[in-house]
């Protein structure tokens, strides 16, 4: 049971997981306009730009550093994982 631990990896996936959701849910027009009502024109190219960076930067971590997990209906793969 050791090799099924959470390791740090685990949690740093986790929250860049909550990261990337949080950057597609202000990408949404009801959810920006529940927080920002009227925002400024600097402000709102702020929000249209942020979203796509997170992503960038989020995928390449996940790219960079994966983890040994399988999601729910993914099947274990023979071999080193």
């Amino acid at each position: 049971l050791r090799k099924y631990r959470i390791r740090f990896i685990d949690g740093v996936h986790a929250v860049l997981s909550v990261i990337v959701f949080a950057a597609a849910a202000l990408r949404d027009k009801n959810v920006l306009s529940c927080f920002f009502p009227t925002p400024k024109h600097e402000t709102q190219e702020v929000l249209d730009i942020v979203p796509v960076g997170i992503g960038l930067i989020c995928s390449l971590l996940f790219v960079i550093f994966p983890t040994r997990r399988h999601g729910i209906g993914y099947l274990i793969t023979p071999g080193k994982y």
